[in-house]
């Protein structure tokens, strides 16, 4: 998603699911770059609020992560 004429004010992204994740966001050009990493399969549910807290479209966002995955990622 482009977030580069949505005004000032912090990203928040969590992660909910069977396992803990790790995390990694950075800036690019037009947005944001979030990768994540599962521990473990099943449901999760991954959340993107800008501004507090109000979601980005879509959000939140359900992956159903099968087998173990060496680094799935998103662009928003």
């Amino acid at each position: 998603m482009r977030t580069l004429d949505a005004g000032p004010g912090p990203l928040a992204v969590s992660v909910d699911g069977p396992s803990k994740v790790e995390v990694n966001c950075r800036e690019v050009d037009d947005g944001y770059e979030l990768t994540y990493t599962p521990r473990a399969p099943g449901l999760y549910q991954i959340s993107l609020t800008y501004g507090g807290e109000t979601h980005i479209p879509n959000s939140p966002f359900v992956v159903h992560v099968e087998g173990m995955l060496k680094s799935p990622h998103i662009i928003i």
